[in-house]
């Protein structure tokens, strides 16, 4: 599998002005309260979270990511996945993210232990945009401002993206067994031009619940909670 990650400091501090990140919430979540399925939003930037697997759970947590001490962003909570990502029925664990234009996504995330190594993997319209095998290997320690040893973990951007939903995979090692992941945040930076709203207006969807079955309606057209289309 192919590492995709550019990191320079320029083009961090040269896209931050037009980024939305989706972090998770500002309270603690457990597994038992997380629910079957949450949306999180940042502007047009929406991500579906699918737990009828009910594994998922958000927990505090400071985590650093980035090139150096200097450039670093600090977590305050984190996506806690509980296992790797599934579509079989009744147990569906997932992740599906829709951008509002062409650009590329910056993931925060780490393996799900200090010694595991779990794939990552995004996909729009079944073409890889990402793949990499997160390790805490990969991270840098640096110094801070008291002169601190401090670790900082690399962040993953995708290939180019056009506007659409991109699925996610995520949890397998080279074995193929599965294991959890830590999501800290999602980040879309949009193409040179493609300006984008940087509000919290959420997409004009609504839900309905037909035989026990979540359905989201958005423009006419409606989605199941992994978001394939349904009749």
């Amino acid at each position: 599998m192919k590492k995709i990650f550019f990191l320079a400091a320029a083009m961090w501090a040269a896209v931050t002005m037009n980024a939305q990140r989706i972090e998770f919430g500002d309270a603690v979540v457990a597994a038992a309260d997380f629910g079957t399925e949450k949306v999180f939003t940042n502007g047009e930037v929406e991500l579906v979270a699918t737990n009828v697997a009910k594994k998922m759970s958000i927990d505090a947590n400071k985590t650093k990511f980035g090139t150096s001490f200097a450039d670093s962003w600090q977590s305050t909570y984190r996506l806690k996945t509980g296992g790797a990502s599934s579509v079989a029925e009744g147990k569906e664990l997932g992740l599906r993210l829709y951008v509002p234009s062409a650009g590329v996504v910056k993931v925060y995330a780490r393996s799900g232990g200090s010694s595991a190594i779990r794939n990552f993997i995004m996909k729009q319209d079944e073409t890889e945009v990402l793949n990499v095998m997160l390790s805490d290997e990969d991270a840098i320690t640096d110094t801070d401002d008291k002169g601190e040893s401090v670790k900082i973990f690399p962040i993953y951007t995708s290939e180019k993206v056009a506007e659409g939903y991109i699925d996610f995979e995520f949890g397998r090692d080279e074995a193929n067994k599965g294991g959890g992941m830590y999501i800290y945040a999602f980040e879309f930076v949009p193409e040179e031009g493609q300006g984008i709203e940087n509000t919290t207006t959420a997409f004009k969807a609504h839900k309905i619940v037909e035989n026990g079955q979540i359905i989201i309606v958005r423009d006419g057209v409606r989605y199941n909670a992994l978001g394939a289309v349904v009749d």
